[in-house]
Parts: C-alpha cells; structure tokens; sequence
C-alpha cells in the first residue's frame, strides 16, 4: 500500500491521493512512510484538522498564513496567491507534498484553499480522512473528477492480525491467542498494538517455548486501549455520546425505541462513521460496531451518568421484564443501577450468558435473586457455569443437592442435571460414580419412572442420547455411536440437535475408516450449518468434527476449505484454536511445509495444555505431555489432561 502511495505521488498525474479509514486503522502510520521515501527532491508540508481549529476561519492553515503579511488576509484570492508564493519559495524548484491529516475536520475555507492548491499544480496532495461524505465540497469534487485516487484501509482480516503480530513481537502466536486479539480489536490496528501491548504485560498472553499463548485469564480492557478509546469519545458531540454510552451499557436497543430517546440525526452521524450498526432484523435493533469499545465505555460512565441514561432508556420502553435485545448486557446494566431482577429474567439471561462462553455473568445474574437455589433451572444453570469456570466440585456439590432434594424438577431438568453431574464425573475426579455409569443409570430411571411416549420423554432421551454419543467420542468408541445411529436422530438436519448428532456420525465413519460416507455426511451438513437459528455454540462443534473427520480420512483439501471458512469471521469462542491449529499444522506437514507445520503444531499443542479441560471434549484422547504452569498467569489452572483407557482407539497424530 505505501508502495502504491509513492507511486501515484511521484507519477506527476491528477492531484493526489486520499487515505480513508477509521480511526486508528493506519492512516498516518501509511502516509508517514510513504513521505519518508520521497527524498529530497520533494519538500513536504504537513497542515493538521481538528476540531477545534474547523471552527476557526483557515484554522487548519494558521501555521502557513502567519508567514503572511496580513495584507494577504483580506480575500480568498489574495490568501491563495499568498499560500502559493509562500511554497513556491520555500520548495526553491523542488515538487510540493501537502499532507492534510484528520482532513475531516477542515474548515471550509481551509478545504476550498487546499482544493485550489491542488487543482492548480501548485501541490500534490496527500490527504487522510475518517471518511469521503464528510470532507469538504471542494476536495470531494477531485475526487468525484477522478483527480484524487482513493485508497481505502480496511480493517486487518485474521491473517493480516497474525502476521502483524508475529513481525512485531517475534515467535509464533497460537490461533487462540491471534483471534481473540483480533476479536477484541476488531482488525483496528491502532487497537490491536494497544491490546497486544497491554496483554503481554500483564501475563494475559505469554511466550511459551517461543510460541505466544493465550492464559485462562479473558482479555484485559485496561491501559492505553481505554485512554485511546476515552479520547475518541470525546470527540462526539454530546448527543452522539449519549447514544454511543446508552448503547455501551445496554447491548443493543430496538431501532424504534432508540428514535424516542435521541435525535436520529445524531444516530445517522454514528452509523455513517461505522461507529454503530443497525441490523437487519425485525424489528432492526442497533448496537455498537466493536465489542471493544462497547465494554470500555461502558466501564467508564460514570454511576450518576449511567442511572440517567437507564431513566431515559426506561421512560420509553418501561421497566424490563424479559431478556432484551441487549441480552446479558442490559440485564447487567439493571443490576448495577440497583434494579431488582425477576427470577425468570435471571435464568434468561444466566441462560445466555452460559451460552456465549461468559460463566461469571452467569453466576451473577443468578445470585442476584433471592431463593435461586429452589429453582431447578437456576441450579442447572449455575452448575454449567461452574464446570465452564473449571470448578467441577463447586458444580458437583450443586447437582447433587439437586439430586437429593428432588424439588418437583421436570424430566427434562432431572436429564439436564444429570448430563452435567456426568461431566463434573469426568473432571478432577478419582474413584465414584464414572460418567459412563452415571448416564446408565439415568437411562434406567428414564425408561422405567415415566411414560416414553409423553414429550418430555422423547425430548429427554434425545438429549441423554447425544450426551452418551459424545462421552462415546471423547474415549474414541466410534463403534458404540454408529450403533445408535438411527436413536440419535442424525437424519434430521433440520434440527440442532440432528444436526449436532450428525457430526457425530461423521466423525465416527471417519474414524472407522469409511472415508467416503463420511464425506458425503459432511458436505451435506456444511450445507445444514448455514442455518441461521443455529447456536454458537453447536456451530462451534460441529465444525470441530467436521475438521476432525477430514484429518481422520485425509481429506485435505476439505482441511482447508474448513480452515479457510473458520478464519472468515471473528469468533467469540477462541478457545478453538489450539483444535484447529492442529489441523493448519497436519495440513502444512502433509503439503511438505516443514516449518511451518512444526511451528503451528508447537502453537496447537501449547495452546491446548493451557486449556485444559475446556477444551478437549472432542480431543480428548490425546495425550500430550504432563502441562507445565502458565507463565504469564499468577494462579495454575487446576484442570489437565484426561488420561486414554486401555485399548481404546487414539486420534491420528
């Protein structure tokens, strides 16, 4: 890109070149280095916008015109011929580089003057901008005359994050580590230094045998990354910032009830600037673009501010009394204005909570109700929480009061319950009930103490089914899954469940060795996993078998197609990456890229012993050497490695 820069300045043709992108995505990082390689036959001249100058009459050219005599002041005319004399001078027959930074924020005048100098061959221009709309008329005609090319910085895409941070910092950073840096980040450059920075120095990342890994610790908002977006909020006005806080603290807010509250001019503004998204959803609700700066406003309004703002969010849209647009960020908002939370709107949004990776919200939304433990639904919940926390026997010490008390729960909350009693079985455990034997005797109960025929009945069974599938997987007894094949329901595609069960089967055809059943299953539930109403977190899976099975059957070119389409989107549940690095790292080796292979294995490898638990439900058959403490974490994760029963079948690898 600085290459294409120089080039369009030095060739002598049209007026220059414009760079647009938002703020902190490399604009005056590309135009620095490009003017670096003129050389001295250029001089370069650099004016600065801001928005205290565009209120100001040639604001942004105050440094210029105070080497004019103020005769010149007294027209447009006069102070072009001034400013074009004064260059001229200066230059003493070299080409004149004008580099206009935050062009945005010129003031009329200022922008028809650097118009004019560019238009009349006095200068080349070299300008940045947040965005085209709203720079001046003049300087918007060059571009509309096709005499300033344009050149657009779009955020980093995940290869592009990777690569930057390998340069930078030196070593391998694991795929979990790369992704959730790029999904905190958005791809902002800016951003993504800030972040990287900060995490390393506080441990939240670290070097691992010269691989950088991520830590069990989330990603850390503090720091420069806060200052830098505390600076860019107090560029908006004081109705954009309403409405960019309110969103902060809330999630996301229904279109329609938004309107009531602010003047769609100010919401307009926003949204053309990228800095808010409304969907395409009915009815459209509107959000902040980056989760980043989301959570960073929203830690930093003030409590007084923050109380306001919820008045005037529930003035139009009453009180809450079920999960919001905004989810588990709105109900969190509730809590720390001091709401009371009803026990259904708790268990939605712990609900939600757990299904977007976020234990501890979770947990919070169900502390804060009185009398959660008497609630069957609250407790599963809750233990789900704690198994994801990686704390089995806080989760186990739940279920099994659960279990004992028998308060009236539904067949569908006893089978939850003891799905999860189940994993909490298999997790830091020695001697007991094992999960095998606990799913059995859930069985027993649920083929003898209710009617198979009633709804719950069938629904439970399917569940319980696919729990033993999985456990099944997990110890590598691919033979037990495609003999229940037809019970899992994994014809049904149309389904979550079926199609969860599906990819099940497939991996275990592929495990087996029937390469080209399991093929076939698999495009056809690729095609089944475009369903918009799927879950993250089976979409999460799925794609994890489905990876699994092709590097089962040696099906590499379906590696990398699945590869390819996991690193398209940013993804929330980056604790995946350690899974699919393995895969990157299988396919470099079979494609004769040595080290490449040998680095991304390494990666892989370390990141999966960071994880721990967490993360090998579907690879759980691998060993991997005894896990050494992470570095940059102050605590040792208590979770390891589940052992391989004898003569059970391992993963390839």
């Amino acid at each position: 890109m600085i290459d294409d820069v120089v080039e369009t300045l030095t060739s002598g043709s049209g007026c220059g070149v414009v760079l647009v992108g938002e703020h902190g995505a490399g604009k005056s990082f590309i135009a620095q280095r490009a003017l670096e390689r003129l050389g001295e036959d250029y001089l370069v001249v650099q004016v600065r916008g801001s928005s205290i100058s565009s209120k100001l009459p040639y604001g942004a050219l105050s440094v210029l015109l105070n080497d004019l005599e103020s005769s010149h002041l007294e027209h447009p005319l006069m102070v072009l011929r001034g400013l074009t004399q004064l260059l001229h001078a200066k230059a003493q027959g070299r080409t004149i580089v004008l580099f206009v930074d935050n062009a945005h924020d010129l003031d009329d005048l200022s922008c028809m003057m650097v118009a004019q100098l560019s238009a009349g061959g006095h200068v080349t221009l070299l300008a940045a901008c947040v965005d085209l709309p709203h720079v001046g008329g003049d300087i918007m005609g060059l571009w509309k005359d096709d005499l300033l090319r344009r050149v657009d910085l779009e955020p980093f895409d995940f290869a592009e994050t990777a690569a930057t941070l390998h340069q930078e910092y030196g070593g391998h950073f694991s795929n979990a580590a790369a992704r959730a840096l790029w999904t905190a980040s958005g791809g902002n450059a800016l951003f993504l230094h800030s972040l990287a920075r900060e995490q390393i120095k506080l441990g939240v990342i670290a070097k691992q045998d010269g691989t950088w890994v991520l830590g069990p610790r989330p990603i850390s908002l503090t720091g420069e990354v806060r200052d830098v977006v505390k600076a860019r909020l107090n560029r908006l006005s004081p109705g954009q910032r309403d409405v960019f806080e309110l969103l902060s603290l809330a999630g996301a807010v229904s279109l329609q009830t938004l309107m009531g509250i602010f003047d769609p001019h100010d919401m307009d503004t926003l949204q053309e600037r990228g800095l808010i998204t409304v969907s395409h959803e009915h009815p459209p609700t509107v959000r902040v673009s980056n989760t980043v700066t989301a959570a960073i406003v929203g830690s930093v309004v003030p409590p007084g501010r923050s109380a306001e703002l919820r008045r005037r969010l529930t003035a139009v849209r009453g009180p809450g009394n079920s999960l919001e647009p905004g989810g588990p960020t709105g109900v969190a908002w509730a809590l720390d204005c001091g709401e009371q939370i009803s026990p259904e709107l708790a268990l939605a949004a712990a609900r939600r909570a757990n299904g977007s990776s976020d234990p501890a919200s979770a947990l919070r939304f169900l502390r804060a109700v009185e009398d959660s433990a008497a609630s069957p639904g609250a407790v599963i919940e809750a233990a789900r929480a704690h198994l994801e926390s990686g704390n089995a026997p806080a989760a186990r010490r739940l279920l099994q009061d659960f279990e004992l008390a028998g308060s009236g729960a539904s067949i569908t909350e006893r089978v939850d319950a003891g799905i999860l009693l189940a994993g909490a079985d298999g997790v830091g455990s020695s001697g007991g009930t094992t999960a095998d034997e606990r799913l059995d005797s859930l069985a027993s109960w649920l083929a003898t103490a209710v009617d198979p025929q009633s709804v719950d009945a069938i629904r439970a069974r399917a569940k319980l089914g696919l729990a033993k599938a999985r456990l099944a997987a997990r110890h590598g007894r691919y033979m037990d899954i495609l003999t229940d094949r037809d019970a899992l329901g994994a014809d049904n595609l149309g389904a979550e469940q079926g199609i969860v069960a599906g990819a099940l089967v497939c991996e275990a055809l592929a495990a087996t060795g029937d390469a080209a059943a399991a093929a076939m299953l698999g495009q056809q539930l690729l095609v089944a996993t475009r369903d918009p109403d799927l879950s993250d977190e089976a979409l999460g899976e799925v794609r994890e078998r489905l990876l699994l099975s092709a590097v089962h059957s040696a099906r590499f070119r379906d590696v990398s197609q699945l590869l390819a389409s996991a690193s398209e989107l940013p993804d929330g549940s980056v604790r995946v990456g350690g899974v699919f690095e393995i895969g990157e790292g299988i396919l470099a080796l079979h494609a004769g890229r040595l080290a490449e292979a040998l680095d991304l294995l390494t990666a892989g490898i370390e990141q999966l012993r960071v994880d721990g638990d967490s993360s090998c439900s579907r690879w759980g058959t691998l060993r991997l050497p005894t896990r050494r403490p992470f570095r940059g974490s102050s605590t040792t994760p208590r979770r390891c490695w589940p052992t391989t029963a004898p003569g059970t079948r391992r993963h390839p690898g």
